[in-house]
């Protein structure tokens, strides 16, 4: 990736289509022979230093909001934008479309308040960022505590406080505190800067968000490390049950093109029956235990040239029974990305993913319950200008649990951000 630094959230955009009963169960994977549409990623970093930046999703996206690059001598500008926003609609139809109602939809509109921090020229510097998200793909981002008392509506549509934390930075070290979103898994919560229009089984089997404190330090450009506590996975601030947990990350960047990154989370998790309905870990597990949750993303990602990008991510997890130490429960996905330039207004994007889950049988578990899940998708990002996007994709699942084996999924998304 390039040391660019995104300026606040330059977040999407669209048309509204109409409501659909199907959109909810799309989105939410409780309703789906498995949840490929419901997520959980980051957005990007935000502290106004190149070498602190994450790396993006589609390295040959076009670029949504303004960027600018340290150079690490030039003092840092003022703040361009302290509100941003975006609206994303879509249509939907086959295999991944569920219920009644037609396909079209109301995926996000998201609204950023945003002041980043300066610690390239300031030294020390406070900020924060709060996001506000409401459509039918935020099912997802609404968690058991702040954002539990507004619900999810019948068709599907919800509200969601995504984000709302403070930051504070001195040299090389800042740290957010608050309600943030994951630094596991690869690909993001907001729609704009996705490669596809579906998401991977991965991704909807890792969490949205955490409540705590996440301190990141960047010694230089080749090597950044994330780490934190939190209260367990999409908690927000209430935490009924009193999960607990801590979050790690390392990011190495040893060229310009090329980059590697870990993130893991070690969790307790109380109450697990409300935890599997909301974080679709398992759409196959019921009734389990109190758990020690572990999940980890690696991911590798490299420009080969001016034109083509590639990606590899794996995602693993593991569920142990806190009480007997057995495990219950298991996850294992690998998914790898192609992404190329074919205009400057135009990128054509690949992916295939293999994912498997498994419980584990044990005392307290009997049924010995699998699922193997593969899926190929394409997908045109057509940018008229840079503040508008069209993107239409097609996607073929192969699924051995559930009603149906697999078939074909065509969406068209629009986008644009302000």
């Amino acid at each position: 990736m390039k040391n660019k630094v995104c300026m606040a959230a330059a977040l999407c955009a669209a048309i509204y289509g109409g409501t659909a009963a199907f959109a909810g169960e799309l989105d939410d994977p409780t309703n789906a022979p498995a949840p490929a549409t419901v997520d959980a990623s980051q957005v990007p970093h935000t502290t106004a230093v190149a070498s602190q930046a994450k790396p993006h999703y589609a390295p040959y996206s076009s670029a949504y909001g303004e960027e600018v690059v340290f150079d690490g001598s030039a003092a840092a500008p003022e703040e361009v934008k302290w509100f941003s926003g975006s609206m994303v609609g879509s249509w939907y139809d086959g295999f991944l479309r569920k219920g009644n109602g037609r396909a079209t939809n109301l995926n996000q509109i998201w609204l950023t308040g945003e002041k980043t921090i300066d610690t390239t020229s300031k030294g020390f510097d406070v900020g924060g960022r709060v996001d506000a998200l409401f459509g039918t793909t935020n099912a997802q981002c609404v968690d058991g505590g702040f954002d539990g008392k507004w619900g999810v509506s019948g068709d599907g549509y919800a509200a969601s406080m995504y984000q709302a934390y403070a930051e504070v930075g001195v040299g090389k070290l800042s740290a957010k505190i608050g309600k943030f979103g994951t630094i596991i898994g690869y690909e993001p919560v907001d729609n704009v800067p996705c490669a596809l229009n579906t998401h991977t089984y991965m991704y909807g089997h890792e969490p949205s968000a955490h409540t705590g404190v996440l301190f990141n330090y960047t010694p230089g450009d080749v090597l950044s490390f994330d780490f934190g506590m939190v209260s367990g996975f999409d908690n927000s601030f209430e935490n009924y049950n009193g999960d607990s947990g801590f979050l790690f990350g390392v990011t190495l960047k040893p060229a310009e093109n090329l980059s590697l990154n870990y993130s893991s989370g070690l969790m307790q998790r109380h109450n697990a029956e409300f935890a599997e309905f909301h974080y679709a870990l398992s759409d196959m597990a019921f009734g389990l235990p109190n758990l020690n949750a572990y999940l980890q993303s690696i991911t590798l990602e490299s420009d080969l040239s001016d034109q083509l990008g590639v990606a590899v991510t794996t995602n693993y997890g593991s569920w142990q029974d806190r009480e007997t130490k057995d495990e219950v429960y298991r996850q294992v996905g690998v998914a790898g990305y192609l992404f190329y330039k074919l205009t400057d207004k135009l990128d054509a994007n690949l992916r295939y993913e293999y994912y498997t889950q498994r419980l584990v049988p044990g005392p307290r578990i009997e049924v010995d319950g699998k699922g193997r899940y593969h899926d190929l998708g394409f997908a045109f990002n057509y940018h008229p200008t840079q503040n508008i996007f069209v993107r239409p994709d097609a996607r073929y699942d192969w699924v051995n649990e559930g009603e149906k084996d697999g078939g074909f999924t065509g969406a068209v998304a629009f986008g644009m951000t302000f």
